[in-house]
């Protein structure tokens, strides 16, 4: 894969055009979106075209690799993209559905994880922490389903999902054969270029179903507190050849149905920082990988599901050009079902430490699907 800096060049051609109504059709044939908070969201329509590096001026690339980054070609290129307010895109695809067939069946019949898969999973965790220096590790079982997401139940999909607002942020991408849309409450970093260059980031780590006191609950869980604090310290680590990191102070998120702990990082770069350099040298996380980082992928893998990860938990970010110059925004690809043809999955991952209970896990696991299903209305 090849690094390239915010703004270099490519031989993608994507030009900027205003979306309208009449780009509808396109979109949910070949299209995708990502919010970028503060009420904007970028979308793109039209054939697909792939590469190894970013866009050009007046561009915009997205950014889509599987979780253990294999893939030659991660960028991922549309002829046109949009920069719009949220309300705005909401309005114009309201419009462009009224011509469209929306049908109403939206109905997944999922097919739960085993039990015993991730009971597998937790023995080699274990025997990682007693033996290789493991200090936490994120299993993740999937559901699966055989149904075609097709362009009608891409229009009711998104429909719902215009209507959640942050700290959720929407994001996807379809085409004829394959897929991935979902919101997730993760942000894995943004960049921004100006006389300074300046990367946000945060941890997010530690979950709780939310009802009342539930904030208060995961901020004095000694466990959730411990799963925290290894990822804060795992990204001063990996942040601190970029510049300057700041800490902010660690409060609670709280999602439709889930609380978890967040603490946003802010790192004043002393260095450039290329787009495919901040995703490599963040991804995966502690909160999707494992901690110590340098046990890496290989880890990882000792434990992986039986069904492929592909896309869930990997970078899903655009690299594009603003009227104050390149930016970058890159999430982390979580809370989302994807698809190839006629195969659909949904995952769950959830921290392991020493001191876990796999009763308590196993809940996680299933509420975090759960909300995706209510999410999505599938």
């Amino acid at each position: 894969m090849s690094e390239s800096t915010l703004g270099s060049r490519s031989s993608h051609l994507t030009r900027r055009e205003d979306f309208s109504s009449d780009a509808v059709s396109e979109f949910l044939k070949n299209g995708w979106l990502l919010a970028l908070g503060h009420g904007q969201i970028l979308v793109g329509w039209g054939e697909w075209s792939e590469g190894s590096e970013s866009g050009i001026e007046n561009s915009c690339g997205l950014f889509v690799p599987d979780f253990y980054f294999t893939a030659e070609a991660p960028w991922r290129f549309t002829p046109s993209w949009d920069l719009l307010e949220r309300d705005a895109f909401s309005a114009q695809l309201l419009q462009g559905l009224e011509t469209h067939e929306v049908g109403d069946d939206q109905s997944f019949a999922w097919v739960e994880p085993e039990r015993s898969e991730f009971e597998k999973a937790l023995r080699i965790i274990h025997e990682g922490m007693a033996n290789r220096g493991l200090a936490k590790a994120v299993p993740v079982v999937f559901a699966t389903a055989s149904v075609i997401v097709d362009e009608s139940r891409r229009a009711r999909i998104l429909n719902r999902l215009l209507q959640i607002s942050e700290p959720l942020f929407p994001y996807g991408f379809w085409s004829s054969r394959e897929g991935m849309i979902g919101a997730t409450p993760e942000i894995l970093f943004t960049i921004r270029s100006g006389s300074r260059t300046k990367l946000e980031t945060m941890a997010l780590a530690g979950t709780r179903e939310r009802n009342s006191g539930a904030g208060k609950v995961l901020l004095n869980d000694p466990k959730e507190r411990h799963e925290h604090q290894l990822l804060i310290e795992d990204l001063r680590e990996v942040l601190a050849p970029f510049g300057s990191v700041t800490f902010g102070e660690t409060s609670t998120l709280e999602l439709p149905t889930l609380v978890h702990l967040h603490t946003p990082i802010s790192v004043n770069a002393s260095v450039p920082i290329s787009f495919t350099a901040a995703a490599k040298a963040l991804h995966p996380t502690p909160a999707l990988g494992v901690a110590p980082r340098r046990l890496g992928y290989e880890e990882i893998k000792r434990w992986d599901s039986s069904i492929p990860r592909h896309r869930f938990g990997a970078p899903f970010g655009a690299e594009f050009q603003t009227a104050q110059g390149p930016a970058a925004h890159c999430l982390v690809a979580i809370r989302n079902i994807q698809w190839q043809d006629a195969e659909v999955t949904l995952g769950s991952g959830c921290g392991v430490v020493t001191a876990s209970e796999p009763d308590r896990e196993w809940q996680e696991l299933q509420l975090k699907r759960d909300s995706v299903k209510r999410m999505l209305g599938i």
